[in-house]
């Protein structure tokens, strides 16, 4: 996905035709999303599904890397597990360093989705590394596209 492509002004001010003052337009800058991804069965109920996104908007970089193993309960039921990793990457003015762990479970039945997921912070933030997180839930219907559910967290 391309944002922004026209980089429109967002300033609350614009320049005043009655005086002298004038103001410099604030515009924002155009923002690149790129999402790749893809699943490979394991056996009758197992499936792995690898994911990359890449976030770009002027200097702010960030990815994300990660997998979710999803497992069919029941074949009866249509009910799957998901079990995650991600790592959170971001370049930070020249290097590119790793910022969060997110460990996601889930459950899925047709299209809709149920999650939790648990982002870590791995960076030494004031000396206490690993020490800070956050619980996020998400509830998402994708639809039910020949069984093919994924469950990916919030980033």
């Amino acid at each position: 996905a391309y944002q922004h492509w026209n980089r429109p002004n967002i300033s609350f001010f614009d320049r005043d035709i009655r005086t002298t003052d004038n103001y410099e337009a604030v515009k924002i800058d155009a923002k690149l999303t790129a999402h790749i991804g893809t699943s490979f069965p394991l056996g009758d109920f197992a499936t792995i599904e690898p994911r990359a996104i890449f976030l770009s908007q002027e200097v702010s970089k960030s990815g994300i890397l990660g997998t979710n193993l999803r497992y069919e309960l029941s074949e009866t039921d249509g009910i799957d597990t998901h079990l995650g990793f991600w790592l959170r990457s971001s370049r930070s003015l020249s290097t590119w360093q790793p910022t969060d762990a997110i460990l996601s479970v889930g459950l899925g039945k047709g299209g809709l989705l149920v999650g939790l997921s648990y982002d870590m912070n791995v960076r030494n933030l004031s000396g206490q590394a690993f020490s800070t997180g956050t619980f996020e839930l998400s509830i998402s219907y994708i639809g039910n596209h020949d069984n093919d559910n994924s469950f990916c967290p919030v980033f």
